[in-house]
């Protein structure tokens, strides 16, 4: 962590992700005209795979997607600050 912090030497990577959402449990709306912010969500399951490749040649890759399990998903769209009115 100290290295990020003071900007120390760093390996260039990629990663890339596959989610694949599902299944809509719960649908609801925020709004807070105090704090300007409004919301509309979905609580959903999804499924994760990712995989990152270093420049030095170093892969990480997870595990597949359905070895996956859903703590928490929530799929939304959110407008606030300039864009609340």
């Amino acid at each position: 962590m100290v290295n990020a912090l003071l900007d120390g030497p760093s390996v260039e990577a990629e990663v890339s992700y596959e989610i694949n959402w599902s299944g809509i449990t719960n649908r609801f709306e925020l709004h807070d005209a105090v704090n300007t912010f409004a919301g509309k969500y979905e609580n959903t399951s999804a499924t994760i795979k990712w995989a990152a490749l270093r420049d030095d040649g170093l892969t990480f890759v997870s595990d597949p997607a359905s070895t996956s399990f859903t703590e928490f998903a929530l799929l939304g769209r959110e407008r606030n600050g300039v864009f609340f009115s």
